[in-house]
């Protein structure tokens, strides 16, 4: 790390080009900005807010830090997050050989190559979208988000633009379930935003609280042991915040259109076939997960 600048070497199989194809949902995304091959974010650590642009040179992530003095912790913090925001360390080679094993797959080696698992490394921020987004469609998900994170979320302005950072729990404790319902977020939503703000700020729900645990299903169990979390937003927050290898987000619809397009399986419902194919990817399901997904992005 030199200065304001960091550069981080890239896994053999990596295309940034890939990664900002993924990420760019233009007007739609609020927390990030694609544009000119670059990706720029803010982030926050405690009170201190930063703003931070990535572009790709010699075979590394170059990130520049654009805020003024930005101390030596929120330093580390786009360090660690970068890293695990396009899972630096892992190298997926092995993943593409499963891929061409299976011909409904296999073009996706070529099609998508260099695509690494792109996440949320922020728990509690990922809890938020998946309970918010549960039982809509994208289209009115990203109103919401948008709604309330301008509404309500921190942020730093760079060159006449804005961008802004996930409402912390500190202030979503703070609003009432009318506030949120203002945003068209409904009454059960609200409250379980609320609560799962009170866990955070109570040191009751944490990332690290739930890599302590020793399974995947104690890991799922905590989360659906909220009121207002089910097993499809606790296996999407643990998929794309810990990368849980072994967690299948069961009755995602994108997921199980994209599944029948390749002909993976024939109809929604036949969860049977749907398993026999991912257990042909043992330590790479959430990768599959990933690359069915990019296969119907627009």
């Amino acid at each position: 790390m030199q200065n304001n600048r960091i550069v981080l070497a890239t896994p053999p199989v990596f295309s940034f080009d890939e990664c900002l194809f993924y990420l760019n949902r233009g007007y739609d995304e609020c927390l990030h900005r694609v544009e000119n091959n670059t990706l720029t974010k803010a982030i926050s650590s405690g009170d201190e807010l930063a703003l931070y642009r990535i572009a790709f040179e010699n075979d590394a992530l170059v990130v520049d830090i654009l805020s003024e003095n930005p101390s030596h912790e929120i330093k580390e913090k786009i360090k660690t997050h970068v890293i695990e925001w396009f899972d630096l360390g892992c190298d997926i080679t092995p993943f593409y050989e499963l891929l061409k094993k299976h011909p409904q797959t296999e073009y996706m080696a070529e099609k998508f190559y260099g695509l690494p698992f792109i996440g949320i490394p922020d728990l509690y921020e990922v809890m938020n979208w998946s309970i918010m987004g549960q039982l809509i469609n994208l289209t009115f998900f990203y109103k919401i988000k948008r709604n309330f994170v301008e509404r309500y979320g921190r942020y730093m302005d760079y060159e006449g633009i804005r961008y802004y950072v996930c409402p912390a729990p500190q202030t979503v404790i703070r609003l009432s379930v009318e506030e949120l319902k203002s945003l068209q977020i409904t009454t059960a939503k609200a409250n379980c935003m609320i609560a799962v703000a009170n866990l955070f700020i109570e040191n009751q729900l944490s990332k690290d609280l739930l890599l302590r645990l020793d399974s995947f299903e104690s890991r799922q169990k905590t989360l659906t042991s909220i009121k207002g979390i089910g097993v499809w937003t606790a296996n999407y927050t643990l998929l794309k915040s810990l990368k849980e290898i072994n967690c299948i987000p069961y009755g995602d619809a994108a997921l199980l259109n994209a599944m029948i397009k390749n002909e993976i399986i024939s109809q929604k419902d036949d969860i049977t076939a749907l398993d026999l194919f991912y257990n042909e990817f043992p330590d790479w399901k959430h990768y599959l997960t990933s690359y069915i997904w990019r296969s119907v992005a627009k």
